[in-house]
C-alpha cells in the first residue's frame, strides 16, 4: 500500500513523503542512515502520469492503464 510505505517514511514533523516515485541511498559514512531522493506532485491519489506513461511505451492500451489505478472504473462508448 503506497500510502502506508509514505507514511512509514514520514519526516520527524509526521508528514507523509509527497510521492511514491523515490529512490533510497545509504549513507557512506552511517550505514544506519538512508537518504531518500524522489519526485512527483504526491496527491497520493489517483493515477501516477509516470507510471500510465510507462505502461503506455510498453504496448498496454488505455484501459488497461485506467483498470490498475481505477479497479472500479466501467467504459463505454459515448
Amino acid at each position: 500500500d503506497g500510502l502506508r510505505i509514505r507514511q512509514i517514511l514520514a519526516d520527524e514533523s509526521g508528514k507523509p513523503l509527497p510521492s511514491n516515485f523515490f529512490f533510497l541511498n545509504k549513507s557512506p559514512a552511517n550505514p544506519e542512515k538512508f537518504y531518500i531522493f524522489g519526485a512527483g506532485a504526491g496527491h497520493g491519489s489517483g493515477m501516477c502520469q509516470w507510471g500510465a506513461i510507462g505502461m503506455s511505451m510498453k504496448g498496454y492500451k488505455y484501459n488497461n492503464i485506467l483498470g490498475l489505478y481505477y479497479p472500479q472504473l466501467a467504459t463505454q462508448k459515448m
